[in-house]
């Protein structure tokens, strides 16, 4: 693990930061699954059951 740099700056902690653009492709791939949830949520929601019944087999 490597160690952060940081500072600190009245009531604000500052750090260095070297993996920004890995950071960035996670936010992108949460908002991907997110939206893929949403979606699923919105057909569960929606979603209709029929019975039939019938007589005999």
């Amino acid at each position: 693990m490597e160690s952060i740099k940081g500072f600190m700056t009245g009531d604000k902690l500052c750090l260095s930061v070297e993996n920004l653009n890995e950071f960035y492709q996670l936010i992108e791939l949460a908002q991907t699954q997110l939206q893929d949830l949403n979606s699923t949520l919105t057909r569960l929601k929606t979603y209709e059951i029929e019975i039939a019944f019938s007589k005999g087999r």
